[in-house]
């Protein structure tokens, strides 16, 4: 009968390998799952700007795309070890391998620029691969440890590119004094998105009365310009341009404190 000392001195590199593999899986799946996505989101931070995200917002996606997402996968690898070692390493490598694929999987498809499964099999197999290494060299071990700082330095990274840095860390809008009229008229902006006005018309390029009844009393009380365009294709470059009457910057996003000089400001 082992002396409860004994047992106690036999858990602990158990638990600290539990804790080392369990942050492996967490680095692995910022590099194939996270980074990616957070790429993707960067690219496009008008994401936030649509759904009129908060800085809050921000950090919780981040924490959530870093932290929570993944523990699923820690605690199948975790949980493994009830099993038994060689189930651990079974499990623990098949999670490997799937983490790896995925991050072999961009470059591969780029590589081969292929529809078919070639560029999904090359990626598991290297997946294969790494696993293999990664448990056959235990320098490998030490170089994944070396990684950990990705975990903080992936969200970083989010953080800093220009458009989410805007919405995480906002700056006041600076604008003209809010000039005071002393007109009473009410004055209403209908912005309808993705509509063409070709739409709308009839074969005598008209607002089409049967279809659109509304639409057509409108212009018959209003004055129409049919032939007026918005100085872009997209809504996050259209919209503030109707609002401040200037063309659109690419750089800029459709914040309140990038346009400072707008119709809400002047009226």
């Amino acid at each position: 009968m082992q002396h409860p000392s004994q047992v106690e001195t036999e858990q602990r590199p158990a638990a600290r390998e539990a804790v080392v593999h369990g942050l492996h899986l967490l680095v692995l799946w910022s590099f194939a799952v996270a980074q990616p996505l957070f790429d993707l989101i960067s690219a496009e931070p008008v994401f936030f700007v649509a759904r009129r995200s908060r800085p809050l917002d921000v950090v919780v996606l981040v924490l959530f795309l870093v932290l929570v997402a993944p523990l699923p996968v820690v605690m199948l690898s975790s949980a493994s070890r009830a099993a038994g070692r060689q189930v651990h390493r079974l499990v623990h490598g098949g999670l490997v391998v799937g983490l790896l694929a995925l991050i072999f999987l961009p470059p591969v498809h780029r590589w081969l620029d292929e529809s078919s499964l070639a560029p999904i099999v090359l990626a598991v197999a290297l997946g294969i691969a790494g696993c293999w290494l990664y448990f056959r060299f235990a320098a490998l071990h030490q170089y994944a440890n070396w990684l950990l700082p990705a975990l903080l330095i992936v969200p970083a990274f989010f953080h800093s590119s220009p458009g989410i840095r805007k919405i995480a860390l906002p700056a006041l809008p600076v604008s003209d004094p809010i000039v005071v009229s002393a007109s009473r008229t009410p004055l209403v902006l209908v912005i309808v998105d993705e509509l063409p006005l070709v739409s709308l018309l009839n074969e005598e390029r008209r607002i089409d009365p049967i279809r659109y009844p509304s639409f057509a009393a409108l212009v018959d009380r209003a004055t129409w310009y049919p032939n007026a365009t918005a100085t872009a294709d997209y809504t996050r470059a259209s919209v503030p341009a109707m609002l401040t009457g200037r063309y659109p910057r690419p750089k800029l996003m459709p914040l309140a404190q990038e346009h400072p000089q707008n119709l809400f400001t002047l009226l």
